[in-house]
């Protein structure tokens, strides 16, 4: 439903971001542009597709996300009966991974956006910031009937900090050597995401599967 061999990835880098809660307010106004900007440009279309009235819907729901940290998901995996192993009733653990229909179940039955934030720092790639407890400063946008739609963070600044975490994470400095010279002369604090647009635009029409989006989707079977 939400995977294709080929498909269109929207990044972006923010400057001057220094805390998680900034990094949060950028993604929230960004949501809220995407769906209003959608709804000026594709408004004639919406109202022959029928869709008008639900895209309203997600522009209101921006406005009612939350925020919910990665140990907060487990808890309320566990409170609410989604389980780690179907079978046996097994409980997530605290530094577990919620797998994509786990996390797909959590999200519609909140019915909300949410912002998942605070992974363990295993989760994540060797450039996220470090936070509280051995997480990381990551955030997934995650919404009703897709999942995760955006994958993001808060970047690591300190050249010291990033060598080391190269170093931890088995990887070769000097493959990176351009990557940590941006950080040695000092390209300042960031933040940044990826957003995958065909699955965004699977949420905003309404749509069961990601192949219903692309104009001609490649996957295993079907390369055009």
């Amino acid at each position: 439903r939400r995977h294709v061999t080929e498909f269109l990835h929207v990044e972006c880098e923010w400057g001057s971001v220094m805390t998680m809660d900034d990094h949060v307010a950028k993604l929230k106004h960004m949501m809220k542009s995407i769906v209003a900007g959608f709804l000026l440009r594709a408004r004639s279309l919406l109202m022959e597709m029928d869709l008008l009235e639900r895209v309203e819907r997600l522009r209101d729901m921006c406005d009612d996300a939350i925020t919910m940290t990665h140990r907060e998901a487990i808890e309320y995996c566990r409170a609410h009966e989604i389980y780690k192993d179907e079978e046996t009733k097994e409980h997530f653990g605290d530094r577990d991974d919620i797998p994509e229909a786990a996390e797909r179940k959590m999200i519609d039955r909140i019915g909300k956006i949410v912002y998942l934030t605070h992974f363990p720092k295993e989760f994540k790639s060797f450039y996220f910031r470090r936070g509280p407890d051995d997480t990381v400063l990551g955030c997934d946008v995650c919404v009703p009937g897709v999942g995760e739609i955006v994958g993001s963070g808060v970047r690591l600044s300190d050249y010291e900090e990033l060598h080391a975490a190269l170093l931890e994470a088995g990887l070769k400095p000097e493959e990176y050597r351009e990557y940590l010279d941006l950080r040695k002369y000092g390209s300042g604090c960031t933040s940044g995401m990826g957003l995958g647009l065909d699955r965004m635009l699977t949420w905003l029409l309404d749509r069961f599967s990601i192949r219903e989006v692309i104009t001609f989707p490649r996957y295993p079977g079907q390369l055009f």
